[in-house]
């Protein structure tokens, strides 16, 4: 039996529905074998697969084996760098919004493959043939019986291992997220450089991948810095003067939820702070589960 494509490109018509089922797959959170399987073909061939077909639209381009490994370190790169983007746009980094950019990219990139495969002579076209032909046993060697046992056997094992990894594989442990936006939402040009009675704004964005509700609280503590002489060292070191906290709330979020809280301040001094803030799994404590400091400097 034989399969492959030649004057119609099969291929890139099935990347695009491909990629289309298994984002559905990976956007349900299926997990087990078949969840990463899905992550595995979705993340690290397809896209660079849609990709390299626009690069190299002719069959004497690149040779299969090239094609393939190529399209995995592509794959990479790509979805690498929709993360990237998508981290500086209103959005942010969201599994369901990469899914869909990934997917629409490997869907444009078939489209302009597609017109540059049909613009070239056919005998240039990428193609595709294999043959599937029914093993003869009687025809095989001892040695070669052997070897196929033993394939066989070393295929199983593998198959069943990763089948009771997939199967009892514990779900990853749950955690939180804390960190700062400036006033247009991007993670850039936080306000760290101000004067004296300036107002400034930023966003205190808080996730909660916990896999359950969790009540949290959010502190903000000002705390003004000096330089004192460290007699053991002999060098002159920046400690912590003085503290006021500014803000403490609370915000009750669902797994997978997530909030951002605007937060604006000024300083009626000059001289150097630390904004810090601190975020507590329920009721403030000694110690935050989480902390992000702002360096600031007041003229």
């Amino acid at each position: 039996m034989r399969f492959g494509f030649h004057d119609t490109p099969l291929d890139l018509f099935l990347i695009p529905i491909l990629a289309f089922l298994l984002s559905i797959v990976a956007a349900l959170g299926i997990g087990g074998l078949v969840g990463f399987a899905a992550g595995v073909v979705l993340v690290l061939f397809l896209p660079g697969y849609a990709g390299l077909a626009v690069l190299f639209p002719a069959a004497d381009d690149i040779r299969w084996v090239q094609r393939i490994t190529l399209s995995v370190g592509l794959s990479i790169a790509i979805v690498a760098l929709i993360g990237l983007l998508s981290n500086f746009a209103p959005w942010g980094i969201h599994i369901g919004a990469i899914l869909a950019i990934t997917d629409l990219f490997t869907l444009f990139a078939c489209g302009v493959a597609y017109i540059r495969r049909r613009s070239l002579p056919a005998p240039r076209r990428l193609r595709l043939s294999l043959e599937v032909v029914r093993p003869h046993w009687s025809g095989l060697s001892a040695v070669e019986r052997t070897l196929v046992v033993g394939l066989v056997i070393a295929v199983a094992i593998a198959g069943a291992s990763i089948a009771y990894s997939a199967l009892n594989a514990r779900p990853p442990p749950g955690f939180s997220e804390l960190y700062l936006l400036n006033e247009s939402g991007m993670a850039t040009g936080y306000p760290s450089r101000l004067v004296v009675r300036e107002n400034a704004t930023v966003l205190i964005v808080v996730a909660n991948h916990e896999s359950g509700v969790v009540n949290y609280t959010i502190d903000v503590v000002l705390s003004t810095l000096g330089v004192v002489f460290n007699a053991t060292t002999g060098r002159n070191q920046t400690v912590e003067v003085a503290s006021v906290m500014t803000l403490s709330t609370t915000s009750l979020l669902q797994d997978g939820g997530q909030e951002r809280i605007p937060y604006t301040f000024r300083i009626d001094q000059p001289g150097d702070y630390a904004l810090k803030f601190l975020l507590y799994r329920g009721p403030a404590g000694p110690v935050p589960y989480l902390a992000v400091r702002l360096d600031i400097h007041v003229a």
